[in-house]
């Protein structure tokens, strides 16, 4: 590949060239052993640094390298599309909701990817989703300031052991857990494609656990995820297998909630730099609040168990 220099050296002549200009990768080797500067590190940088040899974290923006007990390489990974320009889904409109188009497009009508939603996202699209920023906002900058230790956890559907029977708000879980119980086919909104990441009470337990013993998490904010995407659909799927029911396929209804989201998946390389890591599946949920059924735990109002 000929580079700008070459061109000049060898005083070469080009005709329809299009030239253009791409972002250099930034790199930058930080060192320091100091609580302090890990604090600083992370409320600049939004990136963990790794404690272990050999080890990288990071998330969408930057990526960080352990290169000695007292030295890290951070550099950026970021990716935009070919007009440099980063893409948030806005609110879907309501009218193409009645008409069965649940998928976002550009501006263009371009297709978009699935990505992970890092900590530096925050784009709620219904009250809500901003009344959760505002508290978060209210709490790490009163905990700066007054130099309480404070901590921001985003978890993502948080499904398992113990949840509210009567909550309708309680998640997917709780929905379909009780429907297959009942022998009744479970609502499923929309097409059921839309994506979602579930989490196990177990595995939100332990990362409570470790940002409260771990310094290096104070004035942060992590995701707390599963790890992979799962549709409404395979959500379904696999609780009706769970259940006993057998050749079992999702019957969506083609409604929808006005300002739902369409997908999230959220990035939780961050909190992983800590070494936490989620180790318990969907079907892990799911057989465990079986059980509590099963077990009398979750005594049914009316009768309905």
């Amino acid at each position: 590949m000929d580079n700008f220099n070459t061109a000049i050296k060898d005083k070469r002549e080009y005709s329809g060239l299009n030239l253009k200009e791409f972002e250099p990768i930034t790199k930058i080797n930080l060192r320091g052993k100091k609580r302090e500067f890990f604090t600083k590190v992370g409320q600049t940088l939004s990136v963990i640094l790794p404690m272990e040899s050999n080890t990288s974290s990071g998330n969408q923006e930057l990526s960080a390298l352990w290169l000695s007990p007292d030295e890290w390489m951070v550099y950026t990974n970021d990716k935009k599309d070919e007009n440099g320009k980063e893409i948030l889904p806005d609110t879907r409109l309501e009218e193409n909701l009645k008409k069965g188009i649940f998928d976002l497009t550009t501006e263009s009508g371009g297709e978009l990817f699935l990505a992970k939603t890092t900590e530096r996202i925050s784009n709620p699209q219904n009250p809500y989703g901003m009344s959760k920023i505002a508290e978060e906002m209210f709490a790490l900058q009163l905990g700066k300031r007054y130099k309480i230790p404070t901590v921001a956890m985003r978890y993502s559907i948080v499904q398992g052991s113990r949840q509210s029977f009567y909550n309708a708000y309680s998640g997917a879980c709780r929905i379909f857990s009780l429907a297959f119980h009942q022998g009744k086919e479970p609502q499923i909104y929309e097409d059921g494609n839309q994506v979602r990441d579930f989490v196990n009470i177990h595995d939100v337990v332990d990362a409570n656990m470790l940002v409260m013993e771990d310094a290096r998490a104070d004035y942060e904010m992590f995701n707390v995820g599963g790890g992979a995407p799962v549709t409404v659909n395979q959500f379904a799927s696999a609780c009706a297998k769970v259940y006993g029911i057998k050749n079992y396929k999702p019957k969506p209804s083609g409604k929808y909630r006005f300002g739902d989201t369409r997908h999230i998946w959220s990035d939780v390389s961050k909190l992983e730099g800590l070494g936490w890591k989620p180790k318990r599946t969907i079907n892990d949920s799911i057989r465990e609040y079986k059980k509590d059924i099963r077990q009398g735990k979750l005594i049914a109002k009316n009768g309905i168990l």
